[in-house]
């Protein structure tokens, strides 16, 4: 009776150790470590979608906030004017030119990652126009790196 509660001992501490490799739980130093913890996933895309109107002689500016290392992508239809059309450009935080899209008109797109950390500046300046407000449909999209 004695040898089969050594041997019932024996195949626990076995199946526990067994488990215990299978799992993770193990180090190559001999002695046991947690798993592995879950890294963290980025957050889902941060989308906005507005709608507004820039006046004659007028510039608006939509402020996106981004971390340095994300992408930032978007969309904008213009109408308004005999062109549909407005100048637009994006700047960093600290004010440098990302793109000059120029004279844009219709549907544009533009995507690029982020260098810097802060608000990035969407300018749609229609200071050309003396008569035509240009109503602009943006959505943006920010892809977090982290």
């Amino acid at each position: 009776m004695i040898g089969m509660q050594k041997v019932s001992k024996a195949i626990w501490i076995l199946l526990a150790m067994t488990l215990l490799v299978l799992s993770g739980c193990n180090n190559d130093n001999g002695g046991f470590k947690l798993q592995n913890p879950i890294i963290n996933a980025p957050p889902p895309p941060t989308t906005q979608q507005q709608s507004f109107a820039v006046a004659p002689n007028q510039i608006k500016t939509v402020y996106i906030s981004v971390n340095s290392g994300d992408r930032l992508a978007g969309s904008l239809s213009i109408q308004g004017g005999s062109g549909n059309d407005v100048n637009f450009s994006i700047k960093d935080p600290s004010g440098n030119t990302v793109s000059n899209g120029g004279k844009v008109s219709g549907n544009w797109q533009f995507d690029f990652t982020c260098a810097s950390t802060g608000s990035y500046q969407l300018v749609f300046d229609n200071s050309f126009s003396i008569v035509s407000n240009k109503a602009i449909n943006l959505t943006t999209t920010v892809y977090h790196s982290q």
